[in-house]
């Protein structure tokens, strides 16, 4: 039964309301998971893996969130039952491989944040817990595609974009559009969120919780990186800010028109129900926000024709005007576009948006970008001509 919000934060560890909306595939309240069929309770990879650690889309998480993981193997491979368990609601929340993953993370993420285990994490509705799903027959193909994503979420992945939650349909629509949770990213119908905003307790570890992984993916080296100086940007691998499956045909620089901080510019996009995809503050550290298609711009007109949400990515400078960004923050931008988004067109906000916006709004930085990619393209060149 969902228990009404008191207004009064929940310490770490209390029971909280169930959000995700019903899933098809939600057995009768009474379900409960079978026993284990062997040594760890599933029916193929049963052992999970202290693995390399994970390299693709979205990187990987640090600090207390990695530790999490590594509680949530070792809680797994002493309660086989557990992982079982796991089975059966993922495959009935949505066994989408994306998705799936992203639930794994999300489940380990809420844990770290609340300080609690994964076996009261993965409660369900009628256990007093959080999840509705449920599906009483998992298949071979199903299973193997879950503990696939059980895989890569303990081998520290970040598909989930930093997630505790998840809910889908009407209730995902309300939870965003009302910010009682921040949106972090969506695959297949299904929306991953931070904790609620209404619980400060929470809110506080777990922002605690991302400056940490954030400081911590700065500093980790990457095999994959380009030779772009990364000493002031953060080290994230692919476009995680990306729509799933549409190209960017452009990345937008905003300012936010005053001074502070990342979570004071998430907290006012909150309010205003806008959102973008990556925040830089002062010092030129960037950290990822709101998730893929964030509403940070208009339709784009004049140069900005055909623009979308959906089809851009956007980060918000914090600096009042363009001629209050710093030296760090255009090195930054600079090198976080040349390593991330190489060949994605930059514009500044009052280019696609012309009338609506200042119209230097974002200039500095993209002429900074434009002609560092000029330059390495006339050195390309060059190398090139060297070598014929």
């Amino acid at each position: 039964m969902e228990r009404p919000f008191s207004g009064q934060d929940q310490a770490p560890g209390d029971d909280y309301h169930p959000r995700h909306s019903s899933s098809v595939h939600a057995s009768p309240p009474s379900a409960a998971a079978p026993a284990p069929k062997n040594r760890f309770g599933g029916e193929g990879d049963t052992d999970p893996p202290a693995a390399p650690r994970y390299s693709g889309p979205g990187g990987t998480v640090h600090g207390g969130f990695a530790a999490a993981r590594d509680r949530a193997r070792e809680e797994l491979r002493a309660k086989p039952w557990l992982n079982e368990k796991a089975m059966h609601v993922f495959a009935g929340e949505n066994p989408d491989p994306a998705a799936s993953t992203a639930l794994w993370e999300s489940a380990i993420n809420r844990m770290a944040v609340r300080g609690t285990t994964l076996e009261k994490e993965l409660r369900r509705t009628n256990e007093g817990g959080y999840y509705e799903g449920w599906r009483d027959e998992v298949s071979p193909s199903t299973r193997k595609v879950l503990e696939a994503s059980r895989d890569k979420a303990l081998a520290y992945s970040n598909v989930s974009n930093y997630a505790t939650d998840n809910a889908s349909g009407g209730r995902a629509a309300v939870d965003r559009d009302t910010g009682t949770f921040t949106e972090k990213s969506v695959y297949n119908r299904e929306h991953f969120f931070g904790p609620d905003n209404r619980i400060s307790s929470h809110q506080q570890a777990y922002q605690k919780l991302v400056r940490e992984s954030e400081a911590g993916r700065s500093a980790a080296p990457n095999p994959a990186a380009s030779n772009a100086p990364l000493s002031t940007a953060p080290n994230l691998s692919g476009q995680p800010g990306r729509v799933e499956g549409v190209e960017p045909q452009a990345f937008i620089m905003h300012h936010t028109g005053g001074r502070g901080t990342p979570e004071g510019v998430m907290n006012t996009l909150r309010q205003r129900r806008l959102g973008v995809e990556y925040i830089m503050d002062r010092d030129g550290n960037i950290v990822r926000a709101g998730g893929a298609g964030s509403a940070h711009m208009k339709r784009g007109w004049g140069k900005g024709e055909g623009l979308s949400n959906r089809n851009t990515v956007g980060m918000e400078v914090i600096a009042r005007d363009d001629k209050d960004v710093t030296p760090q923050q255009v090195e930054a931008a600079k090198a976080f576009i040349a390593k991330n988004y190489p060949n994605t067109p930059v514009m500044g906000h009052g280019l696609v948006n012309p009338g609506h916006k200042e119209a230097d709004e974002g200039k500095t930085i993209t002429d900074a970008i434009n002609a560092d990619r000029a330059e390495r393209a006339k050195q390309a060149q060059k190398n090139e001509d060297v070598l014929q």
